[in-house]
């Protein structure tokens, strides 16, 4: 099942130790901003459009939510630590989504036969 939007929001504000409207509210300062791309960036890879994504997380233009989602390709060349939790988090919520999808798949299959 895919993970909701407040949820990945959720799970990444745990991560950095922040509360989840740090996350959706208007501050722009990185410890706020780097946390936000990596919301924009696994809710995009979860099949949530950027204007979606957008409106769930305070109204921002869906060329913000793009442009934060790019942001994270260049952040993980320039820092470990960065690239670390992202992977992490990640993993957490998208290989959880995508072995849910395997294991439908799997049992659409098997019912089919």
């Amino acid at each position: 099942m895919k993970p909701t939007i407040a949820e990945i929001t959720n799970a990444v504000a745990e991560a950095f130790n922040l509360r989840a409207d740090n996350i959706t509210g208007p501050r722009r300062l990185r410890q706020y901003a780097h946390p936000r791309f990596i919301v924009y960036s696994i809710a995009h890879e979860a099949g949530y459009s950027y204007p979606s994504i957008g409106q769930r997380l305070g109204q921002r233009d869906h060329t913000s939510v793009m442009y934060g989602d790019q942001q994270v390709s260049k952040i993980i060349l320039k820092d470990m630590e960065f690239r670390e939790t992202y992977e992490r988090l990640r993993q957490d919520i998208i290989g959880t989504l995508v072995a849910a999808q395997d294991w439908q798949f799997k049992s659409i299959r098997s019912a089919a036969q």
